[in-house]
């Protein structure tokens, strides 16, 4: 519990102290952001297909996924999710898109019972496997929404 909580101060730390202020600033600083965020989330699953599964190790994924989805994690998701959606259809796209990422994490825990049978490392393949993926979509397709309003955003989308 107690490392969990850890977690979570450092993840609002990050996106406060690092996020907050760098992210209207350029494109360039927000991908050079989501590019750390995602080595440090996929280094977290990563340090346990070398390291052994000890309690430092524990601590230090804990530490490198936190400090990672404070920087390429909900934080980058609120903001392009409250600048790519039309205003008449924000509400409605957002709750389609956590509805959807709630229905893939309910048949994602059926599996969970069969990956507790096997050790750690396989589960931390296929974790860090998912997170490249996630890093690499990312980068590849951000918007460069830096420093544009709403209106012009939605005028761009809407190719006007």
């Amino acid at each position: 519990m107690a490392l969990a909580c850890a977690g979570f101060v450092i993840s609002i730390v990050v996106t406060v102290a690092v996020f907050m202020p760098l992210n209207d600033r350029s494109y360039r600083t927000r991908r050079i952001m989501w590019a750390i965020g995602s080595v440090l989330q996929v280094a977290a699953f990563g340090i346990y297909l070398v390291l052994p599964f000890t309690v430092p190790v524990v601590i230090a994924n804990i530490v490198l996924f936190t400090a990672g989805a404070g920087l390429a994690g909900d934080s980058t998701y609120r903001v392009f999710s409250q600048e790519l959606f039309p205003t008449m259809l924000r509400g409605t796209a957002q709750g389609v898109t956590f509805g959807v990422a709630r229905i893939v994490l309910g048949v994602w825990s059926f599996f969970v019972p069969l990956l507790a049978t096997v050790s750690i490392g396989p589960v931390a393949a296929l974790l860090a496997g998912f997170l490249v993926v996630s890093g690499v979509i990312g980068y590849a397709f951000m918007p460069d929404t830096v420093g544009k309003s709403l209106e012009t955003i939605e005028q761009e989308r809407a190719g006007r």
